[in-house]
């Protein structure tokens, strides 16, 4: 049974930019992101799973996308990068909170015929 992993992060980059970024961290070396959830503009969770090679190099691949994870995330990843078992797969979920103060983003709604 895969272990589960719940990280958060903390971007001032505007969402557009952050979140495929972020996302292109997330799935290099082998990571998964099996669904998303906003959560009103401020934050989006990234539902994922991670083999133990996703997992080596993951702080430093969301820093460099502009991501900032939190002291307990950094510890967790790094008792999960310690842990023995190379072949072991993470779920768990990755919050991004959104520090940029940007407006509300302007979506486009398609025109329902009728």
């Amino acid at each position: 049974m895969p272990s589960f992993i719940a990280l958060e992060a903390t971007t001032k980059l505007p969402r557009n930019e952050a979140i495929p970024r972020v996302l292109a961290a997330l799935v290099a070396e082998g990571g998964f992101v099996t669904g998303t959830e906003s959560l009103g503009g401020m934050a989006l969770v990234f539902r994922l799973e991670l083999t133990q090679r996703a997992v080596m190099g993951l702080a430093e691949r969301l820093f460099a996308a502009g991501a900032r994870l939190s002291e307990a995330s950094r510890s967790q990843l790094e008792r999960e990068r310690t842990a023995g078992e190379t072949d072991r797969e993470l779920v768990g979920s990755l919050l991004l909170r959104f520090y940029a103060s940007e407006p509300d983003l302007k979506l486009d709604i398609p025109k329902v015929p009728g």
